[in-house]
């Protein structure tokens, strides 16, 4: 008796197990299709340009990848449409900086910042033309940070390395 209720429960933990893990396995595939034709966006469009994606990111709904030999940097989001691509030759950029636009919320007497967009702005070596900005987020489409901040602070660093080298 006590064997068939063992085989019993351990059907039952089998079942709420596979339940919880399937749905987990199926995002992970789909967000890694997705990745895969970000990344082949950006390296058609690399291609363009004569260029080579040899590093690059996914970060929750965009993609950003550089080719160092050539300078060029290049940023698909989802948002923009599928054949929306930007890119940016480094040797027109004087700088790039991090713009992080939010909001300051006590709680607890503690002075918060919620971030509420986070930009790459990049400024142009000749002072007449305009900064170019490259939305990695934006909490207005998604509430829920998943790494931007790290990623564009990541990136900020990367491209101002390679300016300076």
């Amino acid at each position: 008796m006590n064997i068939i209720m063992d085989s019993g429960t351990a059907i039952v933990g089998l079942v709420l197990v596979a339940i919880s893990v399937v749905p987990i396995i199926i995002l992970n595939r789909k967000r890694a299709k997705k990745g895969q034709g970000m990344l082949q966006l950006l390296t058609n469009v690399a291609s363009e340009h004569n260029c080579k994606i040899l590093e690059h990111e996914f970060c929750g709904d965009y993609c950003v990848g550089m080719d160092k030999t050539n300078g060029f940097v290049f940023f698909a989001k989802e948002k923009d449409g599928p054949n929306d691509v930007k890119h940016i030759n480094l040797a027109g950029v004087k700088t790039c900086k991090v713009n992080n636009t939010g909001r300051i919320v006590t709680y607890k007497k503690q002075n918060n910042k919620i971030i509420e967009r986070l930009c790459l702005d990049f400024y142009p070596k000749e002072k007449d033309k305009p900064v170019v900005t490259w939305e990695f987020y934006n909490a207005e489409e998604n509430p829920q940070l998943n790494g931007e901040l790290q990623s564009v602070e990541k990136w900020e660093h990367e491209i101002n390395r390679y300016l300076k080298g």
